[in-house]
């Protein structure tokens, strides 16, 4: 795993052309997705008593939580699904059953934590 710099520190250290290229490959990469939000943020950014102007910085997701942040995992579906797969498939063997306990003692823990996607994970595992 490269490790990188929260994306708030990188755009910290280009210049005003630096940040423009950036901006405009990221959009002309993602445009279909990204082009009516890009849009919205500017008009805002322009917009002198828009609430964005109003607070200082902006959100970086790559920098960590922040203290007030709620947790909010993704829950990996198609991973789960083969992982189950994968431990039925081995018929009891290779301790497969202690593997499919650990599955359901995260399940066990997840809901005991409110992590809403306990309930999935169990469904998840159950259907396979």
């Amino acid at each position: 795993v490269k490790l990188h710099l929260p994306i708030s520190e990188t755009l910290f250290q280009m210049n005003r052309d630096q940040l423009q290229k950036f901006v405009q490959y990221l959009i002309t990469v993602h445009h279909t997705e990204v082009l009516p939000t890009a849009q919205k943020l500017a008009d805002e950014i322009l917009s002198q008593n828009s609430e964005i102007n109003q607070v200082h910085g902006a959100p970086d997701p790559t920098a960590g939580a922040s203290i007030d942040d709620e947790n909010c995992w993704h829950l990996d579906e198609e991973q789960v699904q083969e992982q189950v797969k994968l431990f039925l498939s081995q018929g009891g063997y290779h301790g497969s059953g202690k593997q499919l306990n650990l599955l359901f003692a995260k399940v066990r823990e997840m809901l005991k934590m409110r992590d809403s996607n306990g309930a999935r994970m169990l469904t998840l595992i159950t259907e396979q």
